[in-house]
């Protein structure tokens, strides 16, 4: 479903996939920023009047007819018969059950008991939750999610420790996404989550190097997955970062070493 919506800037008509709702791009008549707005909501629904009449009252039940049990000396010899029948299935039926589950009662001879110890533990593990993984890389991939694109999502996450400090790099594939600057809004985004998971892990990292990728043609026309967002942080710029405030619209700027942003994502 598209949303309908109107550049305030030129008053071009856009529709935009719902998607998107709430993120930040330009407009692709003009190039000034824009917000794309929250999909309206469903009309109400017409209200139902219910009567207030009292329901029809049931019909009335049958009464159950009473019979009298038999004696044993006023059976025939066929009702007799059919007593000890099921008398001897039930005996037969609960005394399989003790010595090794249904399967003695079918013949089942694999060896299999639908009982016990090991039934258990099976259902154990079915109901036991998944663990989180909560270190940096399992953090970083729930947060940036899949790709929309036929590439994985993350290709790389690595921490490096050396005598002259701790280095950290992590590459991943940059969503497509309707104009030029969603897609950069994205990069962005994606760039700030890795920020957050490293400056809350509370692990020590004196730089930082982020790669981002992307799709692109080259002049014959051949397109290939090429790092089109190279930056660099130092562990002291992390940690100035107020999250609660952060406009992720600053991710690129605040980076401060070896950094290279190809010209269709500045």
């Amino acid at each position: 479903m598209a949303i309908a919506y109107t550049c305030p800037h030129c008053g071009k008509k856009l529709d935009i996939p719902d998607q998107y709702a709430g993120q930040r791009g330009t407009c692709n008549g003009c190039g000034e920023a824009i917000t794309v707005p929250s999909p309206m909501a469903p009309p109400d629904l017409p209200s139902v009047t219910f009567s207030s009449s009292p329901p029809p009252r049931p019909l009335p039940l049958p009464a159950p007819r009473k019979t009298k049990a038999k004696a044993w000396g006023d059976l025939t010899n066929q009702e007799r018969g059919g007593v000890i029948t099921c008398g001897c299935i039930g005996i037969m039926f609960f005394s399989c059950m003790g010595m090794g589950g249904l399967g003695a009662l079918v013949g089942d001879d694999s060896g299999i008991s639908t009982s016990g110890p090991s039934a258990t533990r099976s259902e154990a593990r079915l109901t036991s939750p998944v663990p989180v993984d909560n270190s940096i890389e399992g953090k970083i991939r729930r947060a940036l999610g899949s790709s929309n694109r036929n590439v994985e999502k993350i290709e790389t996450i690595r921490i490096t420790k050396l005598p002259e400090g701790n280095r950290a790099l992590v590459k991943w594939a940059i969503d497509d996404n309707l104009t030029r600057g969603f897609i950069i809004s994205g990069a962005q985004g994606d760039v700030t989550e890795i920020l957050q998971v490293f400056k809350e892990s509370g692990e020590r990292i004196d730089e930082l190097h982020l790669r981002g990728t992307f799709a692109m043609v080259d002049k014959f026309g051949n397109s290939s997955e090429s790092v089109v967002v190279k930056l660099a942080y130092t562990g002291s710029v992390v940690d100035r970062i107020n999250f609660a405030g952060f406009d992720r619209g600053n991710a690129f700027e605040i980076a401060d070493v070896q950094s290279v942003i190809h010209p269709e994502f500045r």
